[in-house]
């Protein structure tokens, strides 16, 4: 993510952006967990679809921590609104992530015994 940013992150905001994006990456790799072990155990993948959405939970109040931080910030209107729209499109990441992990839940739902 921080490959095409331009500008050198805020410390004041690091911390809360790490857990963003572990968010992220740990939802990512949940829901790839999960749609792998739908075809063997639909129980590990449906227990599955409720850790990834506590990782969205985690997500969100990461991104409202980090956009009230910004917001506040009296510094270059470009490098803040840059940097609110990185936080935006990382969560956005996880929401996908999420939604996809609901659809594979209702999947299990609809088909439990196949």
């Amino acid at each position: 993510f921080l490959q095409v940013y331009p500008f050198k992150l805020y410390k004041e905001i690091k911390e809360e952006f790490k857990k963003l994006y572990s968010a992220c990456s740990q939802a990512v790799e949940e829901l790839v967990n999960c749609a792998i072990l739908i075809e063997t155990d639909f129980d590990g993948a449906f227990k599955i679809t409720f850790e990834i959405e506590e990782k969205k939970r985690e997500a969100r109040a990461a991104k409202f921590s980090l956009l009230g931080k910004l917001y506040k910030m009296k510094d270059d209107p470009i490098k803040v609104y840059l940097t609110s729209k990185l936080v935006t499109y990382i969560y956005d990441i996880v929401s996908w992530v999420e939604e996809t992990s609901d659809y594979l839940r209702g999947l299990i739902i609809k088909y439990p015994s196949k």
